[in-house]
């Protein structure tokens, strides 16, 4: 999992354990006070990361200007019945950074991210408190891997994951959404490239091999370990002879019952290993099975057709060991195999340019079931509201 996943999965923890405690106590939310937005501060900055300051300060500019652009929207002016704290960070290369040739010398990937925070006072006072952090919304800038970090990773190439297309691709408000996020680009390059069933089937082939030689190779370490128990016996028993008077001296009612148990022991250790040694030329259960995938892989491939080859690989889930590794397009769950496009970024612009952003978490599970609570129910209306296209001016030309 990623870290940023991670920390979100923290973060809505710990807000449902305080939101139970403060509940218990009858917590009273204050929906129509007039809340704030307070000023962005950021997390993290370039410094230290390979960024000039010259590069850190326009960043941080643009992550101002973006802050600004949502504080504008109806629900954050002002934020009713909550307090609204934007953070930034640039260069959030560790979970941020997009899987594509030189991406350490593309455009530098950021964020904003938003926290809600609900007024509310206890039953019986009227002192206002800043109750636990509700949900938050991340705005990725730069950075396209919310929309594919958390598919499952089919198989891997050159060309980095091999992954099904999201199921809810669509396009909403007029721009891109997949898996519950907006795509904000000017970039006419597609996000993803189709990936060929002969592509596909090409890496699983290649990932089984390296499985198989590794299980082939462990087999045969494991089996030379034989050798090393025969050439270390008398180290072995020297060393239990020593344990041996030692004992005596120390617990003499144990001593035998221990020197008996460590010889039987050793004893059955060797017998195991000799006859590890002795089938070292048998592959194990591990190693046939995953040799009929092999083969069934490459018997797949070797009858494609020309044009099977060529067309984009379909995955099902349903498919049981042994059954055709890819899928026809008509099955049920059956979905298109992509990656990621590593053309998509123009590395020949200046890296703090803006050329995607991607607002994420603002569906997450469980925010209709505490609409009640004013910090839920402004993510669901910020998401309602706001004109995802009023982004669009942020990105560099």
């Amino acid at each position: 999992m990623k870290p940023y996943a991670s920390l979100g999965l923290v973060i809505l923890a710990v807000a449902g354990l305080l939101h139970r405690v403060v509940g218990e106590n009858k917590v009273q939310y204050l929906p129509e006070k007039v809340g704030v937005w307070k000023l962005l501060t950021m997390s993290c900055s370039g410094s230290g990361q390979g960024l000039t300051a010259e590069q850190n300060r326009i960043y941080s500019s643009k992550l101002h200007r973006l802050s600004e652009v949502i504080h504008q929207s109806p629900t954050f002016n002002p934020p009713m019945g909550i307090e609204a704290r934007p953070s930034g960070c640039v260069n959030a290369s560790y979970e941020f950074l997009d899987d594509y040739p030189g991406n350490r010398t593309g455009p530098i990937p950021g964020y904003l991210m938003v926290g809600t925070f609900s007024y509310a006072n206890y039953a019986g006072t009227t002192r206002v408190v800043v109750a636990d952090e509700g949900p938050h919304f991340f705005v990725d800038v730069n950075s396209l891997v919310r929309l594919y970090s958390a598919s499952a990773e089919l198989a891997r190439d050159e060309g980095g994951k091999i992954f099904p297309m999201a199921a809810d691709a669509k396009t909403v408000q007029g721009l891109p959404f997949y898996n519950g996020s907006f795509v904000v680009t000017r970039v006419p390059r597609p996000i993803f490239l189709p990936v060929s069933a002969e592509r596909f089937l090409q890496a699983r082939i290649k990932q089984a091999q390296a499985e198989l030689a590794k299980l082939q190779a462990d087999h045969q370490k494991q089996a030379g370990e034989y050798g090393r128990w025969i050439a270390g016996r008398e180290k072995r028993e020297l060393e239990r002879q020593r344990s041996y008077q030692n004992m005596k001296v120390i617990a003499p009612q144990n001593a035998d019952n221990y020197l008996r148990i460590s010889e039987e022991g050793d004893r059955k250790r060797g017998e195991a290993l000799k006859a590890e040694a002795d089938n070292a030329g048998v592959p194990t259960t591990a190693e046939q099975f995953k040799q009929r995938e092999l083969d069934g892989y490459q018997a797949e491939l070797a009858a494609l057709s020309p044009e099977r080859s060529a067309a984009q690989a379909w995955y099902s889930w349903q498919h049981q060991q042994g059954q055709s590794l890819l899928a026809e397009s008509n099955e049920w769950d059956a979905r298109p195999l992509v990656r990621f496009n590593p053309d998509f970024f123009d590395r020949s612009r200046p890296r703090t340019d803006i050329q995607v952003l991607v607002v994420g978490w603002l569906y997450q599970n469980g925010l209709r079931e505490r609409s009640y609570d004013p910090q839920y129910l402004r993510i669901i209306e910020f998401r309602k509201r706001f004109d995802f296209q009023s982004l669009v001016p942020i990105l560099d030309e």
